[in-house]
C-alpha cells in the first residue's frame, strides 16, 4: 500500500510523524485529503480536527487551533498550534473555559477573546463528534 508521510509540528515539538495512507485536513476554505502523490500545495489551516487514516484503515484523530499545511507528493508537513489528540480533549474543562470567556470583560482583548472562543467551539465539535462516533 502507497503512503505519504506525514509531519505534524508544533513550536513545541514534532507531534507526530509518520506513514499514513490518508490524512483529511481542515484548510481554511474547506477540508482536503492527501493522499500519496498529491500535487503541490501551501495551505493555511483553520481550527479543527486532521483525520489520519492508517494501513489497517484506523482513525487517528488529532485537533489543531490553526497552523499551516505544505503538501509534497510524498510527505505532507502540517506547521501548527495546540496540537491534541481528540479523545484527550475534555468537554466539561471546553465548557467551563467557554463560560470564562463569555462573560469576559477584556475589550481591549477582543480579538484574542474572539480567537479563542472559536478555537474552543472547534474542540467542542470535535469532541461531540468523536463521543457520536463511538
Amino acid at each position: 500500500m502507497s503512503h505519504v508521510k506525514l509531519n505534524i509540528v508544533s513550536p513545541e515539538s514534532v507531534f507526530l510523524s509518520g506513514p499514513v495512507t490518508m490524512a483529511v485536513i481542515p484548510g481554511y476554505e474547506g477540508d482536503f485529503a492527501v493522499l500519496p502523490d498529491h500535487g503541490l500545495l501551501c495551505a493555511q489551516l483553520r481550527p479543527g480536527v486532521v483525520t489520519i487514516t492508517t494501513d489497517l484503515g484506523a482513525l487517528q484523530h488529532v485537533f489543531v487551533a490553526g497552523g499551516f499545511a505544505n503538501v509534497r507528493p510524498r510527505e505532507c508537513t502540517l506547521l501548527v498550534e495546540a496540537p491534541i489528540l481528540v479523545s484527550d480533549l475534555d468537554i466539561s474543562v471546553i465548557e467551563d473555559k467557554l463560560k470564562v470567556l463569555a462573560s469576559s470583560e477584556h475589550k481591549d482583548q477582543q480579538t484574542d477573546v474572539e480567537l479563542q472562543m472559536k478555537i474552543l467551539h472547534a474542540q467542542h465539535a470535535a469532541v461531540a463528534k468523536n463521543s457520536a462516533a463511538r
